[in-house]
């Protein structure tokens, strides 16, 4: 990326950051964002293994090419910021989102992260393009990342604990 692209990138991302960190205090989230490296990390709790517990799960996102692209949302151990997998998302309910984001395959699938585009080596190869994320229908739609981050939130809320345990830290 151009020093010029990085500026617009920084511009889009700091004109949403306000509603992304007043979500996150009131729903008492973790978020940090570093905009030099234009990475973020959103910290939150939801049902455990056994659904008794709550245990802590992590989104990081790569923000680059923010609005030409969607960012790279991958949920990572929250002891080791390690990708494990589908033990890094939750084991999500049909009741609450008929069509939720966590899949099996480990991927966040939606159309606002990149890391679901087949081009970028996720499952879907049936949307497109990752830059007309935003013109994609038919599943879940978040356009700013206050969106995304609230849609991250109420479906980790809902689930069923994770979709399989942590990995034993060695």
């Amino acid at each position: 990326m151009t020093d010029r692209e990085d500026e617009i990138t920084r511009a889009y991302i700091e004109a949403e950051l306000p509603a992304v960190e007043h979500f996150c205090r009131r729903h008492g989230l973790g978020w940090t964002c570093d905009l030099e490296h234009l990475r973020a990390e959103l910290t939150l709790r939801g049902p455990g293994a056994n659904e008794a517990t709550l245990e802590e799960y992590l989104a990081m996102a790569d923000l680059t090419k923010y609005r030409a692209m969607p960012p790279w949302w991958r949920m990572v151990d929250p002891r080791t910021k390690k990708e494990i997998g589908p033990a890094g998302l939750p084991n999500p309910t049909r009741t609450a989102f008929p069509s939720s984001i966590f899949h099996g395959s480990g991927v966040l699938c939606a159309p606002w992260n990149r890391g679901a585009y087949k081009q970028m080596g996720g499952p879907h190869d049936n949307w497109g393009d990752a830059s007309a994320w935003e013109q994609v229908r038919g599943t879940t739609i978040a356009l700013t990342l206050g969106e995304m981050v609230d849609r991250i939130y109420r479906e980790t809320q809902e689930s069923r604990g994770r979709l399989a345990p942590l990995p034993a830290l060695t």
